[in-house]
């Protein structure tokens, strides 16, 4: 896994930040971040049996630099070659999510199918009990109904 350059660190940060960009940016941007940043492990200490006094080192602090700021033309440009790097683009997540909503319409389209069949189903059966056609304990009919539906279509 490649670590990423300072300049992309910030390009990314800045777009998180941005109000102008796109939650799909932003998220991107985000994973990007969490896969391609080295994790800094904590050092445990062990403690040996005989105790030593822990003495605190002095640290430096860290100065930090302001992010400088981009034009919009450097920004498209770090824009792109991120999206070379990192996925896809945007015209390719639109036809993605069009795919979706066709598959979503088609199933909403077939379960109301389902539904209306259930339904005829339902007062059929409804119709054939209150005849007394039925096998008693289930909806299927009796010798006497199939006779009458096939007598019929002759």
């Amino acid at each position: 896994m490649a670590t990423l350059s300072k300049e992309d660190i910030e390009l990314f940060n800045f777009i998180i930040n941005d109000p102008e960009s796109g939650e799909a940016e932003k998220k991107i941007a985000k994973e990007v971040l969490a896969k391609n940043t080295p994790s800094k492990e904590i050092p445990t200490r062990v403690q040996s049996s005989a105790k030593k006094p822990v003495t605190k080192k002095a640290t430096k602090k860290a100065t930090s630099k302001k992010p400088s700021e981009m034009t919009t033309t450097d920004l498209e440009k770090k824009k792109k070659a991120l999206l070379k790097k990192v996925g896809k683009t945007e015209e390719e997540c639109e036809k993605i999510i069009a795919q979706y909503r066709a598959l979503k319409s088609e199933k909403k389209t077939q379960v109301k199918k389902d539904t209306a069949r259930k339904e005829t189903a339902k007062k059929r059966t409804k119709k054939l009990k209150k005849e007394g056609k039925t096998i008693q304990g289930t909806t299927e009919k009796n010798v006497e109904a199939t006779l009458d539906t096939v007598s019929k279509k002759l």
